[in-house]
């Protein structure tokens, strides 16, 4: 049966409230779509949201952290040019600080070979993170490629090396790079085993005890070992970036692997023999000595070539 209708609904009766009318179905009526100008401005609204937290002065325990700006690169040269090799007695203070950047300076090697400059490139400028004291010097950046084309580059340059390597029309085989350091000779051994063979009877008495010792050492930190706990992922160069004591430049990768060290002399360097890990960082620093070398020298031949071919 149909609803009825009532016949008292429009009816107006005098100091009575009249119903309110029935709400529309809205549902099917289309929503407009937004302008480009509306778009725009709020695309500019999340730019600027986004942007304001970031650059913004970040407060830590209601001090307010002011951003560290760029320094320019004079000012990492007059640090290492005022500091030297270490000998003036001016900066006795800061040969603690040397000897504790001493633990990084592994990565600081693997940093700056990370970045070096292509066959193809000229020149590379790299982002550098430094001690206010000239102590060591950090390349801050982690490259990044395209594979296609990094093959195809690594690909034309390998026929072009194959070219000159036949007709030697450029370039000459470099013989004798400049170096001011003797050569010590270190072996790694063939073989490292955890657990050491049994000493044969021919061997003398302390070499059997030394060798039960160590076996010994072994089997109680093998019982000991407990599997590492989780750890909370640090950022190394952030931490350094965050405190007053390291800078930012820009610098030439050659310019950045030439950061000078105290050269050690003969008796330093015969106190300072404390095991593998000092002849292994000698022979790392040493190539990459030779490298950093190699990359002058190629700067040299080619800056005199071209001052004889202006001439």
């Amino acid at each position: 049966m149909e609803a009825m209708e009532n016949p008292f609904a429009n009816l107006n009766i005098p100091g009575s409230v009249p119903m309110p009318p029935e709400p529309m179905d809205t549902s099917d009526i289309p929503t407009p779509a937004p302008t480009p100008a509306q778009l725009l401005e709020e695309k500019a609204r999340k730019w600027k949201q986004l942007q304001s937290k970031r650059y913004a002065e970040k407060r830590k325990f209601g001090v307010v952290d002011a951003q560290k700006e760029e320094m320019p690169p004079e000012h990492v040269r007059k640090i290492i040019r005022d500091h030297g090799d270490m000998t003036s007695r001016k900066f006795r203070h800061d040969k603690r600080v040397y000897l504790g950047a001493l633990k990084y300076m592994p990565h600081a090697v693997l940093k700056l070979l990370e970045n070096m400059p292509m066959p193809w490139e000229q020149i590379r400028d790299v982002k550098v993170l430094y001690h206010i004291t000239g102590a060591i010097t950090f390349v801050n950046e982690t490259p990044r490629v395209i594979e296609p084309v990094y093959l195809a580059q690594w690909g034309t340059m390998w026929i072009m090396m194959r070219r000159e390597k036949r007709d030697r029309r450029h370039f000459k085989t470099v013989e004798n790079l400049p170096d001011d350091d003797e050569m010590e000779e270190f072996e790694l051994p063939e073989e490292v085993a955890p657990i050491f063979e049994e000493a044969s009877l021919g061997m003398p008495v302390k070499v059997r005890v030394s060798y039960q010792k160590l076996l010994k050492v072994f089997v109680l930190n093998a019982l000991k070992h407990r599997p590492p706990k989780p750890q909370k992922r640090r950022y190394l160069f952030r931490s350094f970036k965050s405190t007053k004591f390291f800078q930012t430049t820009t610098l030439d990768w050659v310019e950045a692997g030439l950061q000078p060290v105290k050269t050690l002399t003969t008796k330093e360097r015969k106190k300072s023999r404390f095991g593998n890990a000092f002849h292994l960082c000698r022979e790392i620093l040493r190539l990459t000595k030779l490298v950093v070398d190699a990359h002058v020298q190629y700067r040299y031949v080619d800056f005199s070539f071209g001052s004889c071919l202006k001439s």
